[in-house]
This record gives C-alpha cells, sequence and structure tokens, in this order.
C-alpha cells in the first residue's frame, strides 16, 4: 500500500516525458519536411533557427528528467 504512491508518480513522470519527446519529435520533423521543401535562403535561415530552437528545448526537458546529482551536474 505504501508504495503504489511512488509508482504511480514514477509512471506518471516516465508518460509526461514520452509525450513531450512525441511532442518534440514531431516538431522537428514538421520543421526538417518544411526546410527540405523551400529555397528561399532567408527562410531557411528562419527554420533552421526553429530546429535548432527545438533541439534546445529537447535538452532542457532532458536535463529536467534527470534526477539528484545527475540534473545538478548537468545545469552547471
Amino acid at each position: 500500500m505504501l508504495l503504489l504512491p511512488p509508482l504511480v508518480a514514477a509512471a506518471l513522470n516516465m508518460i509526461d516525458d514520452r509525450l513531450r519527446y512525441w511532442q518534440w519529435r514531431g516538431l522537428r520533423n514538421r520543421l526538417q519536411k518544411t526546410l527540405n521543401k523551400t529555397t528561399d535562403p532567408d527562410s531557411r535561415r528562419l527554420l533552421q533557427a526553429e530546429i535548432h530552437k527545438a533541439d534546445l528545448e529537447l535538452a532542457k526537458i532532458l536535463v529536467e528528467s534527470m534526477r539528484g546529482i545527475h540534473a545538478e551536474k548537468a545545469e552547471s
């Protein structure tokens, strides 16, 4: 009975991490497809910046998903 709340919390954290990863992957794939179809240099530069921004967001999500000492080391 006492193990149930930590197990539920761990399961919810895992589901949340997966959903955020799927959301990032979908965004990045859409941006990459648009980038591949675009020929205008200015638009390509903006799309590449958006892809880079999405990659940085994934890095932030990965740091947030780490726990304890590892998250503190990754942030500094």
